[in-house]
Parts: structure tokens; sequence; C-alpha cells
């Protein structure tokens, strides 16, 4: 995995990255529904779906990921404020982390994602790592958020 830093900070403030932000309800909806899965011991996460990292306006783009042009084009549907709905479609699991595949959502990640929990050593952003997805049909999950910008 690629080390984050240089994404992760915002030097002299601003926009460090635009997500799904959950709803309560929505947060307590996934953990119910999967928090049987999740090993002892790991932080539960389970608040956000991330679309890009810095805004829709600007995100960031490397030369692992789309150009700036390709990536405003895939973020054209989103639109601060607005509110999603998420459908939970795989669960995927590394040794660092679990993560939910969802659909509903535009995403600069490779694949849209909740991530559930991170293990004691591990980090929320290994679960763009995750390698491992099993299709998820023991039931219906939705759920719900809105479109935030966060920083520093």
């Amino acid at each position: 995995p690629v080390s984050p830093a240089p994404f992760g900070v915002a030097s002299g403030g601003g926009f460090i990255y635009t997500a799904v932000q959950l709803t309560q309800a929505s947060q307590e909806l996934l953990l119910s529904e999967f928090g049987c899965l999740i090993p002892t011991g790991w932080t539960h996460k389970a608040d956000h779906m991330t679309i890009c990292l810095g805004t829709l306006n600007q995100p960031k783009v490397s030369e692992h990921t789309y150009t700036e042009e390709v990536a405003k084009s895939v973020l054209s549907d989103c639109q601060l404020n607005q509110h999603k709905k998420l459908m939970v479609i795989e669960v995927g699991e590394s040794a660092t982390c679990m993560a939910v595949r969802v659909n509903g959502c535009p995403s600069l990640n490779l694949i849209p994602h909740i991530t559930l929990a991170v293990a004691p050593h591990g980090r929320s952003v290994d679960s763009n790592y995750i390698e491992n997805w099993m299709s998820w049909r023991l039931s219906v999950v939705e759920v719900e958020g809105v479109v935030e910008e966060f920083g520093t």
C-alpha cells in the first residue's frame, strides 16, 4: 500500500476530503448488520464513504488515478449537501480492515466503500487495498447520508 501522508495533510488548512457522511441511524444499521463479522479488538468506523480527496471542484489526483478533467467529470453528479442513498453490494476484509462496497454515489476510489472497522495495527486507508470481496445477499442494506467536505 502507498502511504497516504501527502494526501491526508492540508498545509495551512483547507479541505482534506469530500465524502457522504452517513446519518447516525445508517451508522448504527451498518454496525448492527455487520458487527458480528468484525473481529474483537478492532476499532469501529462505519461513518462515511469517501468521494474524493480534496474538494468536488478541486479533487486531488495523482499518476495512479484519474486526470483532473476525468475526475471532475466522474464527480459531476455530486453536489455539496446533496442527499445520497447507498446500497451495500459486497463485504470485504483484509488483515487490517473490513469494509462494505456500495453503489449509489461516484467515488474516485477504485472501489466505492465504507470502512466498517480497522485492526489495532491498521488504518482506515487500508480499506482501499482490500482484495477479497464477497457478494452480500443475506439482506438488503441501504444507508444514507449527505455530501460534505471535511477539512482541518
